[in-house]
């Protein structure tokens, strides 16, 4: 792997930039909903026996490739949570997803439809927020990202099947006169990072996905118990979006306790550190600007050491079709190691960069590398693992002594 050495101390003045320039960014869009069938209704809170599995038809073969569209949608899931008695709780889960960074999700006792949501997740550009309606929520920065809501599935099925973390259960099924098909996982559509089921100890995710990307139906099981089943009821793909459904219900909290994110100048570089960027933008992207981002911290407890800070400068690229490309570099401010590619994991030539590790997801895939001193690369979105690769391959890398961070202003 390529290694190069510079000091740590860019975190910090990438840090001390991102967080006085909180203040500037505007960066939230709110809607309605709609769709082509409607729910069944369950007393609120009631325990019941629902035996929603869909009959599956056995087929032989390879898996059909799934083509996802990443236009504006709605879809409401039938969300069962299974008591130790046999029974389960039912809950209505809605979701409004606007991509690739906005979603929405909601959830209801079912049969209660004017309730206050008993849970609440709002994402857009550099923002989460998690928690209950009527109580204070949760509200951090976040880098950008495949919106957290997002159940339209994009990935390469072969891909995922030959690195181990997604088998072929050779079934179909038909929901909402849709056809999906059945993959098993290592965990449900909301982990954002693919995993292999484990056989051993009974624990998988079997997802249900449609011709075009849309999660169907999702049974998990946990130590051989099923644990939770989501299956739709409702689907919009033309919905209207109000822009107002996508605020945060509340302000991210103050200080490294809410992460930091702002807009920088298009030539901000760190001091003394190599910096990779691409020359141009891919063919079809364009280039929404340059980022400082530093994740959430806890707070500074005086009697333990001080926790390592960690800060990334983001390029962030889109197209019109819905599709995300972000170039990070990052680097901690205690040299620590954030990623290190091992022997077991599934790694990548990355040309002058060196080898790379892959990491697949249901809605973005990531390629990246780690340097000396702390300093790391990822070169992730909605693009497959072999474009990535060679996004990475053509990134250029410069080493500026007399680089700034500014924020924009």
């Amino acid at each position: 792997m390529a290694r190069r050495t510079g000091p740590s101390r860019w975190p910090l003045v990438v840090l001390a930039v991102v967080f006085i320039g909180l203040g500037l960014l505007a960066l939230f869009g709110r809607g309605g909903d709609g769709g082509d069938d409607a729910a069944e209704e369950t007393p609120a809170g009631t325990a019941v026996v629902t035996p929603t599995t869909i009959e599956g038809t056995p087929v032989e073969g390879d898996p059909e490739p799934i083509d996802p569209e990443h236009g504006d949608y709605a879809v409401t899931y039938r969300v069962e949570g299974f008591t130790a008695g046999g029974g389960a709780v039912v809950d209505v889960e809605r979701r409004w997803v606007r991509a690739p960074y906005a979603s929405r999700v909601e959830t209801v006792p079912s049969g209660a439809k004017d309730a206050d949501p008993t849970f609440v997740q709002v994402s857009d550009f550099g923002i989460l927020q998690t928690g209950r309606e009527d109580e204070a929520p949760v509200v951090l920065r976040t880098e950008p990202s495949v919106a957290p809501g997002d159940v339209r599935i994009d990935l390469d099925i072969d891909v995922a099947i030959d690195a181990g973390v997604l088998e072929w259960r050779r079934e179909e099924r038909t929901i909402l006169r849709r056809r999906c098909q059945v993959f098993r996982a290592g965990g449900p559509v909301d982990v954002a990072t693919l995993t292999p089921p484990d056989t051993e100890a009974e624990t998988w995710a079997d997802l249900c996905i449609a011709d075009d990307g849309l999660l169907l139906q999702e049974e998990w099981v946990i130590d051989g118990e099923p644990f939770r089943r989501r299956t739709v009821v409702e689907v919009d793909d033309s919905p209207t979006l109000e822009d107002d459904l996508f605020v945060p219900l509340g302000e991210p909290a103050d200080g490294p306790e809410g992460g930091s994110f702002a807009e920088l100048t298009a030539d901000s570089v760190p001091p003394d550190v190599a910096f990779y960027t691409l020359a141009a933008p891919p063919a079809g992207f364009r280039h929404r600007g340059r980022f400082g981002y530093s994740p959430p911290r806890a707070p500074l407890d005086v009697n333990q050491p001080e926790p390592s800070k960690v800060a990334l400068i983001l390029d962030v690229y889109e197209d019109d079709d819905g599709g995300m490309l972000v170039v990070a570099n990052g680097g901690t401010s205690d040299n620590s190691t954030i990623v290190e590619v091992g022997p077991d994991d599934v790694t990548v030539d990355l040309g002058a960069v060196g080898q790379g590790e892959v990491v697949l997801g249901l809605h973005q895939n990531e390629v990246r590398a780690g340097f000396d001193h702390g300093r790391f690369l990822r070169v992730y979105g909605t693009l497959s693992i072999d474009e990535l690769a060679v996004i990475t391959r053509t990134l250029t890398v410069t080493t500026d002594p007399n680089g700034t961070v500014t924020a924009k202003s």
